[in-house]
C-alpha cells in the first residue's frame, strides 16, 4: 500500500472521531469523560492481509447510549424493581426515561460512503496508471 493512502485512511479515520466528539458534546454524553477518552482509532498497514485496516475504539455502553438502552434503574431496589409481570417498575412511573442519544450510526454511515469514494478514487488512480503502461493488448 502506498504512503498517500496510509494518510488518506488516518485523516478519514481521524474525521471519523472529530465528528463523533463533536456529536456525544453536543449530546451532552459526559457523565465520567471515560467514554470520550476510550473514543480513539487506528490504521494499519497490511493488516492479516488486508490491504489496509481501520479499527474505532470505545467504552461498550457507548452503544447503549446510542440505542438509549441501559441500566437505569436501581439494582439495589430488591423486590420493588419488577412488578408481577417481570416489567421494570421504573417505567410505570411518570417522568423523564431513557431516551437514544445517537451519536455513532449516522454518522458512521455518512463517513463510510466518504471512504468508499476515496477508495474508488485510489483504486482507479492506480488502475489508470497500469493501464496507461500497456500500449497494447493481445488477445
Amino acid at each position: 500500500m502506498s504512503e498517500v493512502k496510509q494518510v488518506d485512511l488516518k485523516k478519514w479515520a481521524d474525521i471519523v472521531l472529530e465528528r463523533w466528539l463533536l456529536r456525544v458534546g453536543n449530546l451532552h454524553i459526559r457523565k465520567s469523560g471515560n467514554f470520550i477518552k476510550s473514543l480513539t482509532n487506528h490504521v494499519s498497514n497490511e493488516a492479516a492481509g488486508d490491504k489496509g485496516k481501520v479499527q474505532f475504539f470505545f467504552l461498550y455502553y457507548g452503544y447503549y447510549v446510542d440505542a438509549g438502552v441501559g441500566n437505569g434503574y436501581n439494582h439495589k431496589a430488591g423486590t420493588g424493581s419488577r412488578n408481577e409481570l417481570g416489567q421494570l417498575s421504573f417505567l410505570d412511573k411518570p417522568g423523564p426515561h431513557r431516551k437514544p442519544k445517537p451519536w455513532f450510526q449516522k454518522i458512521y454511515s455518512s463517513e463510510y460512503g466518504k471512504l468508499q469514494y476515496l477508495l474508488i478514487d485510489y483504486y482507479g488512480a492506480e488502475a489508470f496508471e497500469i493501464l496507461k503502461g500497456i500500449e497494447t493488448i493481445k488477445i
